[in-house]
């Protein structure tokens, strides 16, 4: 199957941002004691209630992420997907998401404190602004 260049530039941000989120994780890896739980979901009110060790709490969401760019980016070739535009919103919208809840495992993990803090508004905004640069990237006025 023929890729078009939106399918290109979406595999390059999304290999983007699966590379800050590795990076980020990295990075704050010597800041996060070793044995500490970090907390690695929360509820839709912003109530932690999972946690995990260090390694799986900064590393289980880029490995999905990479694992998710490689399957919508695959897809093509064994017939899942075909509309190019659905698998360009795939390719960068489910890592996207994921970084979301990555940064909250970050900064609960470096000690900031989130509280209240709903995860499910900050989703929905980068699920829309995703959304948005995929319209005007493809010229399409709706979905």
């Amino acid at each position: 199957m023929r890729r078009s260049i939106n399918s290109g530039v979406s595999l390059a941000i999304a290999l983007a941002i699966v590379g800050a989120m590795f990076g980020s994780s990295v990075f704050i890896w010597t800041d996060v004691e070793d044995g500490k739980q970090i907390a690695v979901h929360w509820d839709y009110l912003g109530r932690t209630n999972g946690f995990a060790d260090k390694y799986t709490a900064l590393f289980s969401l880029p490995v999905a992420a990479l694992f998710a760019t490689a399957i919508s980016w695959l897809s093509p070739l064994i017939g899942w997907v075909k509309r190019d535009f659905l698998l360009s919103f795939l390719t960068v919208g489910v890592p996207g998401v994921l970084a979301v809840g990555h940064g909250m495992i970050l900064l609960y993990a470096t000690g900031f404190p989130i509280g209240d803090y709903s995860p499910t508004f900050s989703i929905a905004v980068v699920l829309f602004c995703i959304i948005a640069v995929f319209l005007k990237l493809s010229g399409r006025q709706t979905l």
